[in-house]
């Protein structure tokens, strides 16, 4: 018999024994890849958290970056507004009256002869006030002045005499002006006056406004 078969059971050992060998070499193979695929899985699941972690890191992290941005803006302008008021002023202003009479007669005597002049004023205002009569009496060949004045009251009538010492039988041409007393008269004015005014008008401006990005928005990738 051959050496290769069991004398007693006739079973064969040379099968048998590459069986065996067979069976370990597939044991060990099956603990070679099941070795190997756990390393494979670790190295997975740290990639797998390297890449969480990473997109955490690129999501969270904020990068700034400057942009220009038109803003409405309300900007403060002076103008002169005009605006009217009420306000009193005052002039002065000559008292009113009338001429109640004026005569030029002789109020000297025989040897020393005299013009006079009356005239009679009447004070038609609400004041009273100081008057002045000035007179003038022109001959050929010379003038004469004299005045005379006094205080009229309101209503009152008052004659003012101016004199000339003149020759008798010279040609005499009496004149007289007055000048009246004056009083302040208080009146009302509307005036237009000006005013500064701060108005706002909208204007569009230019800003440089700082925002924030994640990385991977800087890096474009979403």
């Amino acid at each position: 018999m051959d050496d290769s078969y069991c004398s007693t059971c006739g079973t064969n050992l040379k099968a048998l024994w590459e069986n065996e060998k067979k069976k370990e070499s597939v044991e060990e193979n099956t603990e070679g890849t099941e070795h190997s695929n756990g390393h494979l899985l670790k190295y997975v699941a740290i990639l797998i958290l390297l890449g969480i972690g990473f997109i955490i890191f690129g999501v969270s992290y904020k990068v700034p970056y400057t942009v220009e941005v038109e803003k409405e803006v309300q900007v403060p302008y002076e103008v002169k507004e005009p605006y009217e008021v009420t306000e009193p002023y005052q002039y002065t202003k000559d008292l009113t009256y009338e001429v109640v009479k004026a005569e030029a007669y002789n109020c000297g005597d025989l040897f020393n002869y005299i013009l006079c002049l009356d005239v009679s004023i009447e004070n038609t205002d609400t004041e009273g006030g100081t008057f002045t009569v000035n007179c003038v009496f022109e001959t050929l060949n010379r003038i004469l002045n004299d005045y005379d004045s006094g205080y009229i009251g309101p209503g009152e009538v008052k004659t003012f005499t101016c004199e000339a010492d003149i020759n008798f039988g010279e040609d005499v041409r009496p004149s007289y002006t007055i000048k009246p007393g004056t009083k302040t008269v208080v009146e009302y004015r509307t005036v237009t006056k000006y005013r500064t005014v701060t108005k706002y008008r909208t204007e569009i401006q230019t800003e440089t406004e700082t925002r924030y990005r994640s990385l991977f928005e800087e890096w474009g990738i979403l």
